[in-house]
């Protein structure tokens, strides 16, 4: 920024004060440089100085440039013509100051300036469409080095490396998951990684040196691969390293060397579970000596791991056993444990007596587990067994040990003796559920028991009951048991006093309802000893959901119970008693589903703060109408799949559903329904969700504007064929409003017809979120099955329907347009011809003549071409032509001020010739004055009264002014300042006609 510049020969200096101008034709040499406050062109001119601007550099101006003085703080002034000196040279700290003169003429323009209004416009759409293709290129060359980049970034590394920050600073994650990788490489990985995903790969063996230098990678997920060996110092130098995961691999935990993870300090969780097969035969290695003893793990493996909290592995062998390096594992408390061992004793935790979340499942050749299995445990918090095929009264005796102890969690699912065969539990009694076979149960301060899947027929009276059950059980979950147990006997469980949340779910046993896998077993038997256990004398059916027998059905619940679902118990209930239920007020959540409910006449009173209500899969048929009523605190309503009569909804839809103000979310699905009331959802302003999918409505049936908080509409899987204008205008509205909408349409055959054109297009272009990736089955005007798809060429489809008519219309806006430009142009070119032709046809104006004028020409030009003026042109006019001229060195009157004689000989002239070169526009000042003064004496009584001649190289410096007012015919370029053949012939007609 500091050396010498040069501003060549071509650079006039029409102005220094505060704004330094500099023409446009000045050139900078490549030396040039000034302060970060100069204002430099974008054309390499410098348009502009501030008085605060300061140029570093020695300054040599060219012998054009007047320089008339040089003060001690280097001041320059310009006079108005200036052959001065040759070389100027300028201080090394040049301020540009304020004193020097302005020139009152700056024909100061950056860019060229056409010949006319439509060479200006065409100027203008060149630079637009050259902007456009260079924006165009520009993006295309980003987007190919990116993918050249992306491309070379993918052959050097097949990793996916991703930062984001967090409280404790950024983090690095390296994602090579799902890559097919057989290998893996050092270089792959940056030393700040903290975590690397390698899962769902083919990688065979974890190498020494590949993460060695990768001390701060906290998480490291190698599971889904096909290891089969981890060499002795692949985990070497991973301090940090807080997960490991090598899960569904390969790995013999007895193959591996001893230390492999002994560098692993820090390590909090380890999962190391592989599929069965391996497992099976993990241990019949080649080196018995390491099986000299009886336990699952190999012995000083883990003994490093003393931050290990978290342990899941498989185990295989004749009796589970943790050997006694775990007794260092003071830290673990989550054990997840899988495999192929067939016993579990009291021995077995005995060196991991920590533990408080204990997970068993999968354990698929269990053949004998101690009830005193858990004995190990003081603090025992969760327990789960799943797919422990004991039978349920064998898991239920293994909680012994836990009587008078505090769990959080107790999860029994799927621990019947024969998996798949649900009805052997009636024979085995284990599908039975009494005192007996809870007796430890009931006494352990459990706050969550979860019995799942587990083939539980019968419930009798007392199983939930107990003072421990009713101080301590807050959640009691029963889901997908074949339930046939009379209904009293489940509901005493919802006495408990602290009880919060009660589900029961099931299958029930219908006459043919055995299944494939049970279909060996006789039914008869089945049923008998099903009757003997129970020791009943009553018909099996007396223990269902039926009412019909009484009249009103109290039933009594805890008042802490906020959640209760009762789901696919009953074959069949009558809601035409009434049900009451006391101590309900807290209740927020019921679900009934699949209950065979029908009949209803009564609701269900006694839960008046209800949210959720689920009604589906019910027989439900006809309701009473007013039957919500006894619900005002609804948000979320269910009654899809419930065979409502279409009829009755129709005539009903506005009265169901006008008490509950404040309804958010409502399914009406798969239930047949061809009409509702337009005002249906009056009294549900604050509806955001509606399903009403699965149902026969050709169009939205209810009014969109009494819905102004609707989010989701789902209205697949009806008879739509188009979605009205109105409709689409509301969606759209509350698309804008809310800032989503999401409208589920599949399953509707739309009409692709030219009347659904608009739709089409609505489909394709909306914002609102469509299901199906805006693709729909849609039927054409032929009757040909389709899809929305296949019309995405609106342009073609718009011609199919509407070609012929827009033809025509365009046709005539064609025509239309082009007249109005072929006028518009002809009016900018002859505006003022123009004008003089319409006021002498319709005004009778007419045109003055050379006999009105006192000159018959005034001749305009700079002083240093007063030669050319007064001489060659000045004899051509008066001698050739006749005509008197003016000359402002000859006839400006010394009384009158130069301004007023210039003005007053203007206006008494018959034509006005102006000499335009560099000399007038530059250096006289009076130029500007003048050029108007010419423009503002045309009038429509004399249209041609100006006449330019301007010189060749100066056709850029012609004022806007003159471009805009005088006729192109009237501007006469020439090349050298002589009365040639052609400009006396020129003038001629344009001084004398």
């Amino acid at each position: 920024m500091f050396s010498e510049c040069s501003v060549s020969s071509e650079c006039s200096v029409t102005s220094v004060s505060s704004e330094f101008i500099v023409s446009s034709e000045c050139s900078v040499s490549s030396e040039y440089s000034v302060s970060s406050e100069c204002g430099v062109s974008s054309e390499c001119c410098v348009s502009s100085v501030s008085s605060e601007c300061i140029v570093f550099c020695e300054c040599i101006v060219s012998s054009e440039c007047s320089v008339s003085s040089v003060s001690s703080e280097c001041s320059v002034s310009v006079s108005a013509v200036c052959p001065v000196s040759t070389v100027c040279p300028v201080s090394t700290v040049c301020p540009v100051s304020a004193v020097c003169p302005v020139s009152t003429v700056c024909p100061v323009s950056a860019v060229c300036q056409f010949f006319s209004t439509t060479m200006t416009l065409l100027k203008i759409f060149i630079m637009l469409l050259s902007f456009t293709l260079t924006c165009c290129f520009l993006r295309h060359c980003t987007v190919l080095a990116q993918g050249q980049k992306n491309k070379s970034h993918t052959a050097n590394n097949p990793c996916d490396v991703m930062d984001y920050s967090d409280v404790t600073g950024i983090e690095t994650i390296v994602n090579c998951s799902m890559r097919s990788l057989q290998f893996i490489s050092k270089s792959w990985f940056l030393e700040n990684s903290s975590e690397i995903m390698l899962q769902n790969n083919l990688l065979t063996v974890v190498p020494n040196s590949t993460l060695n230098s990768l001390s701060k990678l906290k998480q490291l997920s190698l599971q889904d691969n096909l290891l089969s060996y981890i060499q002795p110092k692949a985990f070497e130098g991973l301090v940090s390293l807080q997960y490991l995961n090598l899960e569904n691999n390969r790995l013999n935990l007895f193959g591996l060397p001893v230390d492999v993870f002994s560098d692993l300090i820090n390590l909090t969780e380890l999962r190391i579970i592989q599929p069965s097969e391996n497992v099976q035969t993990a241990y019949n290695v080649s080196n018995p000596s390491r099986q000299t003893t009886a336990a699952s793990f190999p012995d000083g493996m883990f003994t490093a791991l003393n931050n290990l909290t978290n342990l899941s592995a498989s185990v295989s062998g004749q009796v589970l056993y943790f050997n006694k390096d775990f007794i260092q594992l003071k830290k673990l408390t989550g054990l997840e444990i899988t495999g192929n061992v067939k016993i579990i004793n009291e021995s077995s935790f005995e060196n991991i007596k920590t533990i408080q979340n204990l997970s068993l499942f999968q354990l698929n050749d269990i053949a004998n587990m101690s009830d005193f299995v858990l004995g190990s445990f003081s603090n025992l918090g969760y327990l789960r067994y799943n797919l422990i095929y004991t039978g349920l009264h064998a898991a239920l005796d293994t909680l012994r040990p836990l009587v008078n102890s505090n769990v959080r969690l107790i999860q029994f699912e799927q621990v019947q003796k024969v998996p798949g065969l649900k009805y052997v539990s009636l024979l085995t009694r284990d599908g039975f559920l009494d005192v007996t076979s809870t007796r430890y149960l009931r006494q352990i301060c459990v706050e969550e028991l979860q019995l799942n899947r587990n083939s539980i027929f019968v419930i009798d009276f007392g199983t939930f009951s107990g003072e421990t059950f009713n101080r301590c059980l807050k959640s009691i979950y029963l889901i997908n048991n074949p339930l046939i147990g009379t209904i009293m006997a489940f509901t005493e469980g919802l006495t408990l006093h602290n009880l919060n949340k009660f589900v029961i779910t099931g299958s029930f046993v219908r006459e043919n309802g055995l299944d494939d896998g049970d279909s060996q077993i006789s039914k008869h038997k089945l049923y008998g000893s099903l009757k003997d256990t129970l020791n009943m004398n009553t018909n099996l059916n007396t223990s269902l959901g039926n009412l019909d027998n009484v009249k009103e059905t109290t039933v009594q619940i805890s008042k802490s119970i906020e959640y209760i679902d009762v789901s696919s118990v009953f074959g069949e209930s009558h809601l035409n008693k009434r049900v009451t239920i006391r101590g309900g007020e807290n209740v927020k959540f019921v679900r009934l589903v699949d209950d065979g409910i029908k009949f209803v006449k009564f609701p269900i009173e006694g839960l008046p703060n209800i949210q959720v209500f689920v009604l589906s899969f019910n027989k439900m048929y006809i309701l009473e109408p007013d039957f919500f009523n006894a619900y005002p605190s609804l948000v979320t309503l269910m009654i899809d799949s419930c065979r409502l009569v279409s009829s009755f909804v129709s005539r009903y839809s506005a009265r169901m559903f006008r008490n509950l103000t404040r309804l958010q979310n409502l399914d009406l699905s798969y239930n047949s329904l061809e009409i509702l009331e337009p005002k249906t959802f009056a009294a549900n302003p604050f509806l955001e969700t509606l399903n009403i999918s699965g149902n026969r409505f050709k169009q939205i049936p209810f009014d969109l504007v009494l819905t102004p908080k609707l989010q989701l509409l789902d209205i697949r899987e009806n008879v739509l064929t188009s979605i009205s204008q109105e409709d689409r205008n509301l969606i759209e509205g509350h698309k804008e409003r809310l800032g989503k909408f999401q409208l589920l349409l599949a399953g509707n055959i739309f009409s692709c017809g030219c009347e659904n054109l608009q739709f089409l297009q609505w489909l394709h272009f909306t914002d609102v979120e469509l299901d199906n990736n805006k693709n729909f089955t849609c039927i054409s005007k032929t009757g040909v099955l389709s899809s929305t798809l296949a019309y995405l060429d609106h342009a073609g489809l718009w011609r199919q329907c509407w070609g012929q008519v827009c033809f025509n219309v365009s046709l005539g806006l064609f025509c239309f347009t082009l007249i109005a430009f072929v006028l518009v142009f002809v009016w900018s070119r002859n505006k003022i011809l123009i004008q003089s032709r319409l006021l002498q046809i319709f005004t009778g104006l007419k045109f003055n003549t050379l006999a009105d004028y006192k000159y018959g020409a005034f001749i305009g030009y700079s002083d240093i071409d007063y030669h050319f003026a007064c001489f060659p042109l000045r004899q051509y006019i008066e001698n050739d032509l006749g005509l008197v001229t003016f000359l402002q060195d000859r006839d400006l009157s010394p009384s009158l001020a130069y301004a007023d004689g210039i003005m007053e000989a203007i206006n008494s002239s018959w034509r006005i010739i102006l000499l335009i070169n560099e000399n007038f526009v530059i250096q006289n000042e009076w130029f500007l004055f003048t050029v108007r003064s010419a423009i503002y004496a045309m009038s429509p009584a004399n249209p041609n009264r100006v006449v330019i001649l301007v010189d060749a190289k100066s056709m850029h410096h012609l004022p806007t002014e003159i471009l805009n007012s005088v006729p192109e015919d009237s501007i006469i370029q020439i090349s050298r300042w002589e009365m040639d053949y052609s400009l006396r012939q020129s003038l001629k007609t344009r001084l004398v006609q």
